[in-house]
Protein backbone atom coordinates (compact mmCIF):
# COMPACT_ATOMS: atom_id res chain seq x y z
CA UNK A 1 0.00 0.00 0.00
CA UNK A 2 1.09 3.52 -0.69
CA UNK A 3 1.39 5.98 2.24
CA UNK A 4 -1.60 8.04 1.07
CA UNK A 5 -3.64 4.86 0.58
CA UNK A 6 -2.72 3.73 4.09
CA UNK A 7 -3.85 7.08 5.49
CA UNK A 8 -7.24 6.84 3.76
CA UNK A 9 -7.71 3.22 4.89
CA UNK A 10 -6.88 4.16 8.49
CA UNK A 11 -9.41 7.01 8.37
CA UNK A 12 -12.13 4.65 7.13
CA UNK A 13 -11.19 2.03 9.74
CA UNK A 14 -11.59 4.66 12.46
CA UNK A 15 -15.11 5.25 11.10
CA UNK A 16 -15.97 1.56 11.57
CA UNK A 17 -15.04 0.03 8.21
CA UNK A 18 -13.34 -3.37 8.06
CA UNK A 19 -10.74 -4.37 5.48
CA UNK A 20 -12.05 -7.21 3.31
CA UNK A 21 -9.32 -7.53 0.72
CA UNK A 22 -5.98 -5.95 -0.15
CA UNK A 23 -4.98 -6.21 -3.81
CA UNK A 24 -2.01 -4.74 -5.65
CA UNK A 25 -3.96 -1.65 -6.71
CA UNK A 26 -6.98 -1.34 -4.38
CA UNK A 27 -8.14 -2.03 -0.85
CA UNK A 28 -11.74 -3.15 -0.31
CA UNK A 29 -13.52 -2.12 2.88
CA UNK A 30 -17.03 -2.75 4.12
CA UNK A 31 -19.31 -1.41 6.86
CA UNK A 32 -22.78 -2.90 6.82
CA UNK A 33 -24.18 -2.31 3.33
CA UNK A 34 -21.61 0.42 2.56
CA UNK A 35 -18.65 -0.90 0.54
CA UNK A 36 -15.69 1.23 -0.51
CA UNK A 37 -12.65 0.86 -2.76
CA UNK A 38 -9.49 2.82 -1.95
CA UNK A 39 -7.18 3.39 -4.91
CA UNK A 40 -3.40 3.77 -4.85
CA UNK A 41 -3.67 7.57 -5.02
CA UNK A 42 -5.85 7.62 -1.87
CA UNK A 43 -9.13 8.34 -3.61
CA UNK A 44 -12.13 6.22 -2.72
CA UNK A 45 -15.19 5.03 -4.57
CA UNK A 46 -18.34 3.33 -3.44
CA UNK A 47 -18.45 -0.27 -4.57
CA UNK A 48 -21.63 -1.41 -6.28
CA UNK A 49 -21.47 -5.15 -5.69
CA UNK A 50 -19.07 -6.85 -3.34
CA UNK A 51 -19.15 -10.56 -2.67
CA UNK A 52 -17.58 -11.20 0.73
CA UNK A 53 -18.06 -14.96 0.78
CA UNK A 54 -16.72 -16.50 -2.42
CA UNK A 55 -18.22 -19.93 -1.74
CA UNK A 56 -21.20 -19.49 -4.05
CA UNK A 57 -22.56 -22.43 -6.03
CA UNK A 58 -24.18 -21.76 -9.38
CA UNK A 59 -26.82 -24.27 -10.44
CA UNK A 60 -27.59 -24.15 -14.13
CA UNK A 61 -30.89 -25.19 -15.65
CA UNK A 62 -33.01 -24.58 -12.53
CA UNK A 63 -36.06 -22.35 -12.73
Amino acid sequence: MTPIQTQTVNTLKSEGFQVVEINRDIVRLIKGADARLVRRDGTQKRAQHMVVDTKVAVIRGCV
